[in-house]
């Protein structure tokens, strides 16, 4: 788990944030969310080096909404295709 200390976070390797503690500085393991799911608010409050650690999970979404996109696209222009 990284500490994204200027949310007062945690991300773990799948992108689940968590919150921490205040005095213990641990994360609260039953309290995540995606950060796909993270309010606007809070991805505005990321520093620029706690920027760094989300932005590849963000992009990653981006990157399958994308290809969904496409696939979606492709059926619907060969609906006879479409498993």
């Amino acid at each position: 788990m990284i500490e994204l200390k200027s949310v007062g976070s945690f991300v773990d390797k799948e992108g689940m944030i968590y919150p921490a503690f205040i005095f213990s500085k641990t994360p609260d393991l039953h309290n995540g969310c995606s950060v796909l799911d993270a309010p606007e608010e809070w991805l505005e409050s990321l520093s620029v080096e706690d920027r760094k650690v989300v932005q590849p999970f963000l992009d990653s979404y981006q990157q399958d909404l994308s290809e969904d996109e496409a696939e979606k696209a492709y059926f619907e222009q060969h609906p006879e295709l479409e498993p």
